[in-house]
């Protein structure tokens, strides 16, 4: 059996996921370059995919992985597997100096014993049909693509941005899952809905406004304004990398070691010298603290640490994150 096959075979095994959305995954973002598997004998026991995703994040808009269909075969589960191929996968990322890798979890505790820290947040509201009725009408990519990117630019300093082609080939897996798009507006603001018979997709906007439609009425819908509850999860792969990539708000030197028990690379003695807009980040043999990995990451996403000398160094953030897949 090829590779691809092992791949669906585990992934179709895995997940619930519809036969369209799967031949989809596999005809339009697979590709083998951004597939990490471990194997046994010949035989991919566990596997995951990277698939690249832009994020706003720290001025800059980056071209970051972003894992999914992270998988193990029944059969071999519980076994170290799924570790083994997380590690394997960020020494490859590692080797490519990226800064860290995101997610969207099937199994929070899982990546919670791996090193993954939530990141971003959101919310749930139900809608409560209140009589004024909003006006609907059908949307193409093109301005999903615009109303997607400036409204999360607006009310964000982290965030996805999604570009034209991006928002097609949703746009397009959308299609194949019969899963409609509209744009809702009422008294100047404005929400999109992606929507099948059997579920609600994405909704991105104002999500008061969904309290003007009567088909809604009652339903929970994910209000990406909220921040009660967290959604993505991320793991860090080069502090270096990272420190290079922050917007900081103020001067100084600052000589610190970085805590990992979950990736060895991670742990290294750091000075961070910023001066105006030049940071220099390089080994140092001393250090005056210690932070982990993990709140490292969170600190970079706007985040507070409790007791940390670092927390009024990074610049404070609002960080969001739309796409699960």
């Amino acid at each position: 059996m090829s590779k691809k096959s092992q791949l669906i075979n585990l992934y179709t095994t895995s997940f619930s996921d519809s036969p369209q959305y799967i031949d989809n995954f596999f005809t339009q973002y697979y590709e083998s370059k951004n597939a990490v598997s471990f194997t046994e004998n010949g035989l991919i026991v566990s596997a995951l995919h990277l698939l690249p995703k832009n994020l706003f994040f720290h001025g800059k808009i980056w071209r970051l992985p972003f894992m999914v269909g992270a998988a193990t075969l029944a059969e071999f589960r519980n076994k170290g597997y799924f570790s083994k191929l997380i590690n394997k996968t960020l020494n490859r990322l590692n080797s490519t100096n990226t800064p860290f890798v995101m997610l969207y979890p099937s199994n929070r505790e899982v990546y919670e014993k791996l090193g993954f820290v939530n990141v971003t947040f959101c919310g749930n509201k139900t809608i409560k049909y209140d009589g004024n009725e909003a006006i609907s009408r059908p949307i193409a990519h093109e301005e999903i693509a615009m109303f997607f990117n400036t409204y999360l630019r607006k009310r964000y300093q982290i965030c996805q941005y999604r570009p034209l082609k991006e928002a097609q080939k949703i746009f397009e897996r959308w299609a194949v899952e019969d899963i409609n798009v509209k744009m809702y507006s009422l008294n100047g603001k404005s929400c999109y809905v992606a929507k099948s018979d059997r579920e609600i997709e994405e909704v991105v906007g104002d999500v008061d406004v969904l309290n003007g439609v009567k088909e809604f009425d009652g339903q929970q819908v994910e209000d990406f304004n909220a921040f009660d509850q967290p959604y993505t999860m991320a793991c860090l792969v080069s502090p270096y990398k990272l420190l290079k990539s922050i917007s900081y708000t103020r001067d100084g030197d600052f000589f610190f070691k970085v805590k990992d028990d979950f990736y060895a690379p991670n742990n290294v003695s750091i000075s961070l010298k910023i001066h105006k807009k030049s940071i220099v980040v390089t080994p140092s043999s001393k250090y005056d603290f210690v932070v982990t990995g993990q709140d490292l990451l969170r600190l970079s996403f706007g985040q507070t640490i409790a007791d940390c000398p670092l927390n009024n160094v990074f610049k404070p953030s609002r960080a969001v994150f739309v796409d699960k897949y």
